[in-house]
């Protein structure tokens, strides 16, 4: 899942709060994620930019991390 935290969404949303249960939109984001990201990118694409994610964001190329800017972008708004 490519948001995680309330500060990734804070950042893409207005009037999202420090506290915001961010496990309240988890199924939510999934099903976007399925339903929306996963068609544009390919799922092959989707898994490498979540593993990374996941696992350290740190180890994202730049041209990763633009695109899960934007991905998390979409995602927020959708």
């Amino acid at each position: 899942m490519l948001i995680s935290t309330p500060e990734e969404l804070a950042n893409n949303l207005d009037n999202v709060k420090d506290d915001f249960d961010i496990d309240l939109i988890k199924p939510a984001i999934r099903r976007t994620e399925r339903k929306h990201i996963i068609p544009v990118i390919s799922k092959a694409l989707y898994d490498r930019i979540n593993d990374k994610y996941e696992a350290d964001p740190a180890t994202l190329t730049d041209i990763e991390q633009e695109l899960l800017d934007e991905i998390q972008s979409a995602l927020a708004n959708l």
